[in-house]
């Protein structure tokens, strides 16, 4: 081992020791970034043209970063050709005690999808008129994994699955406006999503509420989704006046 390796392990070494012994992750990872560590420099020489998370991962220092590691990790196993358990599977580290929220899970999950999606047709396709007409096809594949951790379907709609969902929207938000919101994208993103059951209503409007929202121009992306959030709020109200309206039948007969 070179010198540089083995700080590298003394340093990981240190760092899981001052996590443990403080029960404060966030502290030791804020220390970690405050001293700028070039992890490159320390690796073998064989992992130094690793990315950051990659260099985390294999220093097993990825609670550092997990929303990193984890979109690393979702990425790694979608440009594989993994299949949707494969890909949830690759999730279960971050899920279970990676210390990754329910709106960071959303988000890194839907983001690589769509990157992943992004690098299969092409920017420009994306960016075109009816780009899910035209190439939403590897897309909507790939919609069920993204349903099967935000649970979009799920009768009970728990605090974590809206929280899921919201970062879901999140990122289909940040996503649109890495395009510049071409054309109808945001919004028939968001019909595609609720559609395949992988948002709810009442994760729609978490979104739609979102006071903690960080990506820019939410009043651009609002005025895309008006038309879709009107449109289900009128068919709420059909079926709130059908639902009366056989109630009226049931006490008449």
């Amino acid at each position: 081992e070179t010198p540089s390796v083995q700080a590298l392990s003394l340093l990981s070494t240190l760092l899981r020791h001052m996590r443990d012994a403080t029960d404060d992750v966030a502290t030791v990872r804020a220390l970690f970034d405050s001293a700028k560590i070039d992890l490159a420099a320390l690796a073998p020489a064989a992992d130094r043209k690793k990315s950051g998370p990659e260099l985390l991962a294999a220093a097993g220092l990825v609670w550092l970063n997990p929303a990193a590691g984890c979109e690393n990790a979702v990425a790694t196993a979608l440009s594989s050709g993994a299949d949707d358990s494969a890909v949830v599977a690759s999730l279960k580290p971050f899920r279970d005690d990676g210390g990754l929220k329910p709106t960071e899970l959303g988000t890194v999950l839907m983001r690589a999808v769509l990157d992943h999606w992004e690098a299969e047709v092409g920017a420009t396709a994306v960016a075109g008129d009816g780009a899910l007409k035209s190439h939403g096809k590897k897309l909507v594949s790939r919609l069920g994994l993204v349903k099967r951790v935000a649970g979009g379907d799920a009768e009970v709609q728990t605090e974590a699955l809206v929280q899921t969902q919201l970062g879901a929207l999140r990122a289909v938000h940040a996503f649109a406006l890495r395009h510049s919101f071409p054309h109808d994208l945001i919004k028939t993103l968001f019909i595609a999503l609720y559609n395949a059951d992988v948002v709810s209503e009442e994760g729609l409007q978490a979104w739609r509420e979102d006071d903690a929202e960080t990506v820019p121009e939410k009043g651009k992306a609002l005025m895309k989704v008006n038309q879709f959030f009107q449109e289900l709020e009128a068919q709420d109200d059909d079926e709130e006046e059908e639902g009366e309206e056989d109630d009226d039948d049931d006490e008449e007969g």
